[in-house]
């Protein structure tokens, strides 16, 4: 049986629920427990939340290509050309992901993050979100 397409973008959300669920499941109450948390829970949650993002990407790269468009200009491009297929809420809450997930991977010690972190880590709505919008996708373009 054929990889496809298809199947690449359900694994990909799989590995999202996956991730989501590790955050879940290690993450505090408040911002000062957070703060205050081992080192070991702040690097999963933040390794959790980047690798979410680099699923979502992998997903909105392969609904690029699903749906006919050319591959130029670079995500940006990409994001505008999805307009059509995602919403914009969603399309926005990927973008602020890819932004924190940049400035994790790249590891600004000038700035701390803990904030943002935290919240992303108890605000999971948009990644549930996007997870159900790409799967009402998938069963209405690929049935």
């Amino acid at each position: 049986m054929e990889y496809d397409m298809r199947d690449r973008i359900i694994d990909k959300l799989n590995e999202i629920d996956v991730h989501l669920n590790r955050i879940k499941s290690i993450r505090v109450n408040s911002f000062e427990d957070y703060k205050n948390a081992d080192p070991n829970i702040k690097y999963s949650t933040e390794r959790n939340l980047q690798l979410i993002s680099d699923a979502e990407l992998d997903v909105v790269v392969l609904m690029y290509k699903k749906f006919g468009r050319d591959v130029a200009g670079g995500l940006p491009s990409m994001i505008k050309s999805l307009k059509s297929v995602l919403s914009s809420s969603l399309l926005g809450y990927f973008d602020k992901r890819r932004e924190l997930r940049n400035r994790l991977v790249h590891v600004y010690k000038e700035f701390s993050f803990d904030k943002e972190v935290f919240e992303s880590s108890r605000d999971t709505a948009d990644i549930e979100a996007f997870v159900q919008e790409i799967k009402k996708i998938i069963d209405r373009d690929w049935t």
